[in-house]
């Protein structure tokens, strides 16, 4: 018994032993994935890898046909651009042009193992091949990503900050959700919609990288947005489609609503609102009895009202003196609010709606602009001064056209002369002489 026990260990670590000097057979994954690509177009070789369900690294040795994938070299050893062309390909070790409508055998080899796809070059887009198509999980994950991008991180902040007006709102990246049988998602162009709040239309801008897309937000409330793609043979279109609950639908004959969404649309809220920004530039000379309008003025502001204020000086008071903008300030100054109870003229008076007013008295006027907008924030600036020292003057003319242009009107008027007498000469029909007659 002890004898075939040592006999059975001696025979095991004998097996042991040659198997592990064997080499091992490599492993061959024959996966029947074909994947439907456009001649004459090149493609990223990690995205084709990918595409077909397996994973790209460097360490990653790909052939086509037979023939190394690889920057075409001269070098002993390596794959010549002719032996690609031959295998009706081009490439650069990182993309791969197709020559030829036809089939491409890839092989896959790392280590030991080897896979193994192929790429059908002979169709062209059809229908249905560019697309929305995702699941619940798909959805609400982009959605929630449509959610966090309304949070913003400023360049000297370490935190975000909830997104307000005059941000940008970057989309984010909708690849995710778009299925191209014959191009990569990341390459898609096309056109962003986005609806402001209060606003039943949709603007658009057009979109080069779906990586980056953005659009200005402009006022408080709820914002829409969609994405139309396309690729070199396709567009979406919403031609054919009709707007309801989360996105584009099919239409029954009625118009109404029916099946599953076809592009699919989102939204966000904004709710902060940053301070007016006024910026103040210089200001024109005024004339008395001249009407001026007030356009130094550049407003940054959502859903605002404004207040102008006229005020008057005798002389010029430096900017570095207005340090406050309220009334009893700028009248210990040495200003006075342009009203009718000071005496001023009613066309003397500020026109808010055309922001205007006619200087009526020598020295300085100045506006105080306050703006505030729909969240209560307020902003107040005041105009550089105005000086209406000057008189509006109208100068006589008098025409000087006969002092210096006589002998020109006179040569024009012996042409005139000459002319209606040759049209006379012209006109008057010669006497007719009698013929006489010899009488026979």
């Amino acid at each position: 018994m002890k004898r075939n026990l040592l006999l059975a260990t001696v025979i095991a670590f004998c097996l042991a032993v040659l198997l592990s000097v064997l080499p091992v057979s490599e492993t061959v994954a024959k996966a029947d994935v074909v994947l439907k690509k456009v001649s004459a177009f090149e493609y990223e070789v990690s995205y084709l890898v990918e595409e077909a369900g397996y994973t790209y690294d460097n360490d990653t040795t790909v052939t086509v046909n037979g023939v190394n994938l690889v920057k075409p070299s001269t070098e002993e050893g390596g794959t010549t651009e002719e032996a690609q062309t031959n295998a009706f390909f081009r490439t650069d070790g990182k993309k791969v042009e197709f020559l030829k409508k036809t089939a491409y055998a890839f092989t896959l080899t790392k280590g030991d193992t080897t896979q193994e796809f192929s790429v059908d070059t002979t169709t062209l887009p059809t229908e249905g091949s560019l697309r929305y198509s995702y699941d619940e999980e798909a959805l609400e994950k982009y959605k929630t990503a449509v959610a966090n991008a309304t949070t913003v991180t400023d360049e000297d902040a370490s935190e975000g900050r909830p997104i307000r007006v005059d941000d940008d709102y970057e989309v984010p990246c909708i690849a995710s959700l778009v299925k191209d049988s014959y191009f990569d998602v990341e390459n898609l162009t096309g056109t962003l919609y986005y609806c402001l709040p209060g606003s039943t239309t949709y603007s658009s801008k057009s979109v080069n990288d779906i990586d980056n897309v953005k659009f200005d937000v402009t006022k408080v409330g709820s914002y829409s947005f969609y994405m139309l793609l396309k690729n070199t043979f396709q567009s979406m279109s919403t031609a054919d489609l009709v707007l309801g609950n989360g996105g584009w639908y099919a239409k029954d004959t009625d118009g109404s609503p029916v099946g599953e969404v076809v592009i699919p649309v989102f939204e966000f809220s904004v709710q902060a609102s940053s301070n007016p920004k006024v910026t103040v530039g210089a200001s024109e000379k005024a004339y008395q009895g001249l009407e001026y309008k007030v356009d130094s003025f550049n407003i940054v502001a959502s859903d605002y009202n404004t207040e102008y204020t006229l005020y008057y000086s005798a002389t010029e008071i430096g900017s570095d003196k207005i340090t406050q903008y309220d009334k009893d300030f700028l009248e210990n100054l040495g200003m006075v609010q342009v009203t009718a109870e000071n005496e001023f003229e009613s066309k003397n008076l500020f026109n808010s709606s055309s922001k205007t007013f006619t200087p009526t008295k020598k020295g300085y006027y100045y506006v105080v602009l306050h703006v505030v907008d729909f969240a209560n924030q307020h902003a107040t600036v005041i105009s550089r001064p105005i000086d209406a020292n000057g008189e509006l003057m109208q100068v006589k003319y008098e025409t000087q056209f006969f002092k210096y242009n006589w002998l020109s009107i006179m040569l024009l008027s012996i042409a005139a002369l000459c002319l209606i007498a040759t049209i006379v000469l012209l006109c008057v029909k010669p006497k007719q002489q009698d013929t006489l007659s010899t009488k026979e």
